[in-house]
């Protein structure tokens, strides 16, 4: 496939894209916004910025550290492509950066983007190769930078497969591609990123470092209230499915209070009527009301805040991992030092995971029995519960520093 079918089958998908978008956002009031810039009519934003890319609220979670030492020196234009991550921004960094929604990759939207803002340099995260956008980037010789690069083995088929060409020619003009790992450099390497380019730099995730506020610590305590907690972070639909089946099973053996904060915000309705309906007595952080004692599940229906969940939990089971999503961030869990317990399926965390499991400083399970098993031995046996937390914090210590090496990185592309 070259960048000419490539950009036809875009805009045969666009309809259904738009449709998407105004699904996802009709209820929030902004999705007339997040159009408009989509297809790059943006107006009022300040030329000649740093545009950095974030494509999801987790991306966004995972460059706040990064974000928050080049803003030091320059000037940012952040994007997003969900209001949910625009509002993640403004809460984030206020009026330090500036906030545009990201453009579909069509030529014309790409060309009229680019027009608007005349970036400085482009970064992107983790797995951003959009061929029109490289290729009307390279024209203004724009430098383009991928941090915190990864490949899922899935994708590497698929790019091999289906488009070597175009992507090998995309990748040819990345100015610096800065891997996570060791396993995500050699997945670059092999669907054809040039190695002049390719960079070892460590997991930006290890760098992480949020700090909510006083007043949002202590309301999440009040509705805690002082019970044994464990935290079930960004958690997917057929997970949930399995977590409230095991948990119906094993609730008359479990002495604590479930928190589950699921992955994406707009299912925060859908996930409450799932468990509502399930017969288990549920609340929401939204209420803002203290958990009673016949309170079995507390839903996480907030935005920001699962640091404080970890912080005020006994126990972490990070989503993800036992459905076919591969796996999120286990090291916000580690900076607090909890047990962490995850699936089989942690492919978009390969090292990581591997790393933690070779320091006993996480237990991996492969269904929510098990997953139950281990959390009724684990709060039953505070010193294990200890080890692991300590492992876990020893085991994040290690992999610091990874911000600094990008910043160096990143520094003669910034000029």
């Amino acid at each position: 496939m070259n960048r000419t079918l490539y950009s036809l089958l875009l805009w045969l998908r666009l309809p259904y894209e738009l449709f998407k978008l105004y699904k996802l956002e009709k209820n929030t009031g902004t999705w007339k916004a997040n159009l408009i810039q989509r297809i790059g009519a943006v107006k009022g934003t300040p030329k000649g910025l740093v545009w950095f890319h974030c494509s999801s609220l987790g991306e966004l979670n995972t460059a706040r550290a990064l974000i928050a030492e080049l803003i030091k020196d320059h000037k940012l234009l952040v994007t997003t492509t969900t209001a949910t991550g625009a509002e993640a921004v403004r809460q984030t960094f206020g009026d330090k950066v500036v906030h545009c929604y990201f453009p579909f990759d069509c030529k014309s939207f790409v060309k009229r983007f680019l027009t608007n803002i005349k970036p400085k340099a482009c970064i992107l995260m983790e797995t951003e190769i959009w061929p029109n956008l490289v290729h009307e980037l390279t024209k203004r010789s724009t430098p383009i930078l991928l941090v915190n690069a990864r490949l899922s083995e899935r994708s590497v088929r698929s790019y091999l497969k289906y488009v070597p060409k175009l992507i090998q020619n995309t990748l040819s003009h990345y100015s610096l591609i800065a891997t996570q790992d060791q396993i995500a450099y050699e997945r670059f390497l092999s669907i054809g990123a040039p190695k002049k380019s390719l960079y070892l730099a460590g997991n930006i995730k290890y760098s992480i470092g949020q700090t909510p506020s006083i007043n949002t610590i202590n309301e999440i305590k009040d509705v805690i209230n002082n019970r044994t907690s464990v935290v079930f972070a960004s958690t997917h639909p057929k997970e949930e499915l399995e977590i409230i089946t095991s948990l119906t099973k094993y609730q008359n053996q479990l002495s604590a209070l479930i928190i589950i904060v699921p992955r994406k915000p707009e299912r925060f309705d859908e996930v409450y009527a799932r468990i509502k309906k399930s017969g288990l007595t549920i609340s929401r952080r939204s209420y803002n009301q203290p958990c009673l004692d016949e309170t079995q599940v507390l839903l996480g229906d907030s935005i920001g805040e699962l640091s404080v969940y970890l912080e005020e939990s006994s126990i972490a089971f990070i989503g993800g991992s036992l459905d076919s999503t591969g796996g999120h961030n286990m090291l916000e869990a580690a900076e607090h030092s909890k047990p962490i317990i995850f699936g089989p399926n942690v492919a978009n965390f390969a090292e990581v995971s591997r790393s933690l499991l070779d320091d006993d400083a996480a237990i991996q399970i492969q269904n929510t029995n098990e997953l139950f098993e281990k959390i009724i031995h684990l709060l039953g046996n505070e010193k294990r519960r200890h080890q692991l937390g300590e492992n876990a914090h020893t085991n994040l210590k290690k992999y610091r520093g990874t911000v600094y090496k990008l910043l160096e990185l990143l520094k003669p592309h910034l000029q």
